[in-house]
Order: C-alpha cells, then structure tokens, then sequence
C-alpha cells in the first residue's frame, strides 16, 4: 500500500514508522521542518514509552530527559504523591522530533517531504489524489490525517465540531536548572493549572493550562506570563526566573475535535482525531495507542475497530472529566486530596489505571 501522512508531528512519525515496518510504502508531508517544537507538556507515561521502544526510540536519561516515577498534586497546603510503578520520560518535543526524525530517515519505505504545504484531496473508488501547494499531485490508498488540534484535513472534510466552552489555552517555558523532584509535579488554582516536567538533570519544562476566562490578559505576552507566574507563589520561589530559556510560548483555544475517526480512505490520528485536554498527561502516549490500533487495522476497519477506539478516549475522557472539575473546585479539590491523602496508595492506583496499554 501506498499512504500519505499528512502532519510531521510525533504521531505522523510513529504512524509512518508502524506502517513502514508492515511493509506500506509512507510518503510523510511536513508544512514545517524538522525537529519539530510544540507548547504542550513534555512528560511521557509509561504506555507511551514502550510504545516508543518498540519502535527503537530510546533516551539517555539525564542528559537529553528525565526518568521520572509519578505525579505530584500541589494545592496550597496540600500535598499528593502518586507513583506509577514503571517509568515515564520528561523530553523536550524538539528532542522527541529529533530522534523520531533520525529514525524514520533509516527506513527505505519512508519519503520525508518537509516545507510541502497540503490542500485538498479528492477520493475515487480505491484511490485517493491529494493535491498540494508546492509539489506535484500525488495519488495514494490511503490518507492518515496527523495533522493536529486545528487539522486543516479535518476541516476540508467538513468532520469536525466545536466542543463546549470555556475553551481551555496553554503556554509552556524552559528554565535551565536541576530539578528538585523525581515526579511531574502539579500546581492547582482556581481555573488554571502549573506542571513542572524535568526534561534533563540541568532542565525543567513550566506549562500552564487555563479556562480562557480564568486569564484575562490585554497587554502582551509578557504580561500573560507575569499573571500565570503570580498565580503559582510556591512555584516561584522555587524557580530561579532569572534561569529561563526565554521561550515563553502559548497554544490553544483546543476548540475542535472530529466528528469521525475515518471519512472513506482518510484516517483521523492523535489532536486530528480528538485533541482531549492534556490535564492528566497522556497526550502523546493516548495518540500513539490510537496510532498503533488504526495501523493494525485500518485495511479491515470495521465498527468493532471505531468502538475500541472511541473506549480508548472515553475511558481517557473520565480522568479529563475528573480533572477539570477539580481545577474549577476549590471544594471538590479539598474533598479529594483530603481523602486520598489518607489512602495514598489509591492515588497510585489511579495514575495506572489511567495510563491502561
């Protein structure tokens, strides 16, 4: 089969290299270049390691990431560990591209074709023609649409909708300092969340997550990071602001999700597919599990194949649920941390329940 990826991220990569190793031929479009950087969070759970080691990807752990052994939830006073039982990684999305991209440069079955720019396509009986901006036409047996929150493939097949608001931003910074915890550690406030990901034994990732009307910012970007700051003093304090990378960057509204994982021969992989808030850190593992099972399947999709996927989101989607009440409850949040604290196994519990293979 020949199959076009549309989209260079890490789940176009991962999908390419799957399909590459089943024998498919992968023509893998990038509107961009390679290594690839992102605003999101930088920590990997443990599912989505392996899935990376089956593919060969593998990390030298201080020095270009973190082994890291749980999450913390910070909420003023209170304090809740939970550990997972096996290793997640803390790597910088630039780092992940970069070896993803060294990788997929390795197979022969692999065409990377960076700074190609995707327009359209038209699909006749078993074929499918994309059409481009600046490269020739070219004809394929399938399509697998990895191109992101705001999948311009998503919106030319007229699948998707607009989830309800208050639509949630981001915004992440790098500061160059050792990490003081071997977890990812999470701030709470009302509305607005902080983690703290080491992505190196010398480096740290700051991401912020927020309703849209928990931040009212009129004055720039530098005055947007100011009030995040402001609202996480604990943190502050522990960071050295003086340390940072400069490269405050912001994401979002996360506005769309498709209506379909598949529309004829075209598949809708990783944020194209659905882009389910990254409060509980599953983003990249949750894209490559949705990756792997469309990739073992997709020659004979059928309803069970669309059913275990929507189970792989839904059952993402409660933790979500969770999650984001928590943020917007200052009360709930009480209740619950009050109560796992006092069973602080069952915390642990849930961080592997969520991040189920």
């Amino acid at each position: 089969m020949k199959i076009a990826v549309i989209g260079g991220g890490p789940i176009g990569l991962m999908s390419a290299l799957m399909l590459a190793n089943r024998g498919h031929i992968v023509h893998v479009f990038e509107k961009g270049d390679w290594p690839k950087d992102k605003a999101c969070g930088q920590g990997i759970m443990p599912s989505g390691v392996k899935a990376l080691k089956k593919q060969g990807i593998e990390f030298n752990h201080g020095l270009d990431s973190f082994a890291f052994d749980g999450v913390s939830y910070i909420d003023g006073q209170r304090f809740l560990k939970g550990l997972m039982g096996q290793v997640g990684i803390g790597v910088e999305r630039r780092i992940l591209s970069s070896k993803l991209f060294e990788k997929a440069k390795s197979f022969k079955h692999i065409h990377l074709k960076p700074g190609v720019n995707w327009k359209g396509l038209k699909e006749d009986d078993d074929q499918i023609v994309c059409h481009f901006e600046n490269h020739p036409d070219e004809t394929y047996d399938y399509v697998f649409a990895c191109d992101g929150l705001h999948s311009p493939v998503r919106k030319f097949l007229l699948n998707e909708r607009t989830r309800s608001e208050p639509f949630r931003m981001g915004a992440r910074e790098h500061f160059d300092t050792t990490p003081w915890s071997q977890q990812v550690e999470v701030y709470w406030q009302d509305g607005v969340e902080a983690y703290v990901t080491p992505v190196s034994n010398s480096r740290i990732e700051v991401t912020f997550l927020w309703f849209e009307d928990s931040i009212v910012n009129d004055g720039g970007r530098e005055k947007l990071r100011n009030l995040l700051f402001d609202k996480f003093p604990q943190l502050r304090k522990k960071l050295n602001l003086e340390s940072s990378s400069l490269d405050f960057k912001g994401h979002g509204p996360f506005k769309k999700v498709a209506l379909k994982e598949k529309v004829g021969r075209v598949f809708f992989v990783g944020d194209s597919f659905k882009f389910l808030d990254g409060i509980t850190g599953e983003g990249i593992s949750l894209g490559l599990k949705g990756a792997e099972l469309i990739v073992n399947h997709f020659q004979q999709w059928n309803y069970l194949h669309s059913l275990r996927l929507k189970f792989l989101y839904w059952h993402y989607s409660l933790m979500v649920f969770l999650a984001l009440n928590l943020s917007r409850s200052l009360r709930l949040r009480s209740i619950l941390m009050r109560g796992l604290v006092k069973v602080p196994q069952a915390f642990s519990l849930i961080l592997r329940l969520n991040d189920f293979k």
